[in-house]
Formats: structure tokens, sequence, C-alpha cells
């Protein structure tokens, strides 16, 4: 079970577009989208959306990310 105690982390979209250039290559306009507990970024590209980038605090357990994680993989393949 995940752990609720602790503040969603800080991140800007300025620094969301900065981190997507430097891990991903790419050149985006982020736009901060509704989180519970993680950060959420729509990332647009020249040629509209590429993806979302989600930004989770360092003490989030990471079973649980990799749970959310496979669970988003099942809903893009239905």
């Amino acid at each position: 079970m995940p752990t609720l105690s602790f503040e969603a982390p800080r991140c800007s979209p300025a620094e969301a577009e900065a981190l997507a250039a430097e891990r991903y290559g790419r050149v985006v306009r982020a736009t901060s989208l509704h989180g519970d507990r993680d950060l959420n970024f729509l990332l647009k590209g020249e040629s509209g959306p590429i993806g979302v980038l989600k930004v989770s605090q360092a003490l989030e357990d990471r079973s649980w990310l990799e749970f959310e994680h496979a669970a988003l993989a099942r809903a893009a393949t239905a």
C-alpha cells in the first residue's frame, strides 16, 4: 500500500520541459495536469501531444510506481 503522508514533488512546467530535453532529447511544451500524489505534465511537440511526464515523490514505494506503469501499459493495449 502506498504511503500518503508526504507532499507532492515540486516541479514547474519549465523544469518539466528541461527534464524532457535532458532525459529524452525532446523539445516540448509542458502543461500541468491534475495529479493526486504526483505531478503530471502533458508534453506537446511541434506536431502535437507526444506523452505525459510523471514526476513522483522520491519517497514513493517503487513497487507502487511499477504497478501504476503496468496498469497504464495494459490500458494502452486495450
